[in-house]
């Protein structure tokens, strides 16, 4: 299963942005700082998790995500990831 990420940026009564947050559902701490640093080099929300679910698909993160992963009921890796926008 892929890490579920959450992209927040935390607001004063003002509103002015304070704080941009990653948080994965999962510990898997590569893909959150592919996310982090896709979003420190100026990428948008999208992109972080875009490179965030990547990261967890190259480095098989636990043995059901990526090449291998979990297979459906044909015994194929079909829907690893799936972004809507």
């Amino acid at each position: 299963m892929l890490p579920i990420f959450l992209f927040q940026t935390l607001l004063f009564p003002l509103g002015h942005a304070a704080l941009p947050l990653v948080i994965n559902t999962w510990s898997f701490k590569d893909a959150t700082a592919a996310a982090w640093s896709a979003l420190q080099s100026g990428g948008s929300v999208l992109d972080a998790v875009e490179e965030g679910c990547a990261r967890c698909e190259m480095d098989q993160c636990d043995g059901t995500v990526g090449y291998g992963g979990s297979p459906d009921e044909s015994g194929e890796t079909t829907l690893d990831a799936m972004i809507m926008n």
